[in-house]
């Protein structure tokens, strides 16, 4: 009996097992589907990323095709030439420009060496220039010349760097430079005709301008004598007018004097008497008049002022002009030369004033400014236009260009300012001579 209990629960237990053992084997069975449904989900996922960047792959590679294909383009057919070259200038590569440079197909620039291209003349320059790249002192930069494949010359610039990697390369750059070259001896050919006609100019206007100037200095010398012979004239025709005027006082005063000696012996209160009388005043009064106007004898005997007193009234009497004078007072030494001309010269703008002005009034001052003496004629008449020559000589003011001339003489002055209707001011400035020299003069 309790074996057999034994054995019916032994028969139990195998079957909870047994049971046990089925159940097992449908949940892992439904773990593994779900895995594998997922596992499904993310290939088809990454499936289509793959396609994805499998397409952005193609585009890349689409594009990188034809940025090659440009670059190649551009290398090709750019418009210098360019080559690769190894240590001893044998042309690993090139593009069309640089064989069509040479005159040679592009076969035949590869695997030649540039040496062959360059003149003779210049195969040192080549080869120092060449071995000082490679040995990376210097980049590559000359000017060579070289020749094509029928033997014409050309001018190359050659420019190249070298690329990193275990065997040197150096890209060059050959840039055709002969038309520059062409030009620019050209310009210089030019510029050296251009300066030498410009010497040649030069020196025409150098002897032109060394004729002008000896002929200006002719002129000058000339107007120099001019002044001096006018100046010298005037002064020759003074002296002659002082001797006439000695001549017509001592003579003429002589007689007028006896005259009127005579005259006193006769009887006072006959009218003939009388009348001779008043005749012999009047050739008196007409005799201090041709005597002042000759050569006046106050300006030899007192001086440039007391001499202009006598001007202004002389003016006044002979042409009814009032004249204000203005004096400071100081010394005034003046030579002989000097005083004259100042006195001339004032007389003549007076008369100026007095017959053109259209005005009764004027104005002279006389003042010493340190060795200087300066006269100004002031009147307030119609005035005139200075740049109107032909008035000038019309109107009598051409004779302000000779009182100029007669100032610049005696190393001074003459300014004039005038407008229509404002009235004229001249100023003449001289200057003064020490004691002595006035005394001598």
């Amino acid at each position: 009996m309790p074996y057999k209990k034994k054995r019916t629960a032994k028969k139990r237990v195998t079957r909870a097992q047994r049971r046990r053992s089925q159940r097992r084997p449908t949940v892992s069975t439904k773990m593994t589907n779900e895995r594998l449904r997922s596992l499904v989900r993310d290939m088809e996922i990454r499936q289509v990323e793959l396609q994805l960047e499998n397409e952005q792959l193609r585009e890349a590679e689409m594009e990188l095709s034809k940025a090659a294909e440009r670059y190649a383009s551009l290398y090709e057919y750019a418009p210098i030439g360019y080559v690769t070259l190894d240590r001893d200038g044998k042309i690993l590569e090139g593009n069309r420009t640089a064989a069509k440079m040479f005159g040679i197909e592009r076969q035949a620039l590869l695997g030649s060496n540039l040496s062959n291209f360059v003149s003779r003349e210049y195969h040192d320059i080549w080869y120092l220039q060449r071995r000082a790249t490679f040995s990376g002192k210097t980049k590559l930069a000359c000017e060579i010349e070289m020749r094509r494949a029928d033997g014409s010359a050309l001018t190359v610039r050659l420019e190249g760097m070298l690329e990193p990697g275990k065997d040197l390369r150096c890209r060059t750059a050959l840039i055709d430079i002969t038309d520059w070259k062409d030009a620019e001896q050209t310009l210089s050919d030019v510029t050296r005709t251009l300066e030498e006609r410009v010497k040649e100019q030069t020196a025409q206007i150098r002897l032109q301008v060394s004729a002008r100037k000896q002929t200006e200095q002719e002129l000058d010398q000339y107007r120099r004598n001019l002044k001096t012979l006018a100046a010298e004239l005037m002064l020759a025709e003074e002296r002659e007018r002082q001797r006439m005027a000695e001549d017509v006082h001592d003579g003429l005063g002589q007689a007028l004097f006896r005259a009127r000696m005579k005259l006193g012996q006769l009887s006072a209160t006959e009218p003939a008497a009388r009348e001779i009388g008043t005749i012999l005043e009047e050739i008196g009064r007409m005799m201090n008049t041709m005597t002042f106007e000759l050569s006046p004898p106050v300006l030899r005997k007192v001086g440039l002022r007391a001499a202009l007193k006598s001007l202004a009234r002389e003016m006044q009497r002979q042409y009814n002009l009032l004249i204000e004078i203005e004096d400071d007072g100081q010394s005034i030494p003046l030579n002989e030369r000097t005083a004259l001309i100042l006195f001339r010269s004032v007389r003549e703008l007076l008369i100026n004033v007095a017959k053109h002005a259209q005005t009764d009034r004027a104005r002279l001052s006389l003042q010493r400014i340190d060795d200087s003496l300066q006269i100004k004629v002031e009147d307030r008449g119609k005035g005139f236009d200075l740049a109107d020559q032909s008035h000038h000589v019309e109107s009598g003011h051409f004779g302000l260009f000779s009182i100029r001339e007669r100032m610049e003489y005696v190393g001074g002055t003459s300014t004039i300012r005038s407008s229509p209707a404002d009235g004229t001011v001249v100023i003449l400035t001289a200057p003064v001579a020490s004691a002595k020299a006035a005394a001598s003069g």
